[in-house]
C-alpha cells in the first residue's frame, strides 16, 4: 500500500495537532508529580510552531508572463460571430502566419480591425 504525503497546509495543522497532544500529555505528568495541585487556568498555553518540513520546496521560476485576463488595458467582451465568418477568418489568420509555432489570436485581429474602423470614423 502506498503511504499518503501531504504537503503544505495539512502538514502545519497535523503538526499543530502534534504539539497540542505533546503539551496535553506533558501537563498531565506534572500534574501527577506535583499532586494534582496544579491550576491550569496559571499554565501559559505552549508556542505552537508549525513543524519543520521534511523536503523544501523548489524554486520556481517567475512564472508564465501576466496575460490579457489580467491585464486592466484589456476588457473581455462576448460577441455573437456567425461560424463560417470565423472559420474563413482563422483560414487567412493561418494563411497569413510567419510563425507556425505561434497559433494566431483572433482577439488580436479583431482588434486591429475595430482600430482601423474607429479611425476611418474620426475623420
Amino acid at each position: 500500500m502506498s503511504e499518503r504525503r501531504s504537503t503544505g497546509i495539512a502538514d502545519f495543522v497535523g503538526g499543530l495537532k502534534r504539539s497540542r497532544a505533546a503539551a496535553t500529555q506533558a501537563l498531565q505528568q506534572e500534574e501527577s508529580t506535583l499532586g494534582g495541585n496544579v491550576d491550569t487556568a496559571v499554565l501559559e498555553p505552549p508556542v505552537l510552531e508549525p513543524p519543520p518540513t521534511a523536503r523544501t520546496a523548489p524554486r520556481k521560476g517567475p512564472g508564465r508572463p501576466a496575460g490579457k485576463r489580467s491585464d486592466p488595458g484589456y476588457r473581455q467582451t462576448f460577441v455573437r460571430i456567425r461560424t463560417d465568418t470565423w472559420l474563413e477568418a482563422l483560414e487567412h489568420l493561418r494563411a497569413q502566419n510567419t510563425n507556425p509555432a505561434k497559433t494566431p489570436d483572433f482577439s488580436e485581429h479583431v482588434e486591429r480591425v475595430l482600430v482601423a474602423w474607429n479611425k476611418r470614423q474620426r475623420k
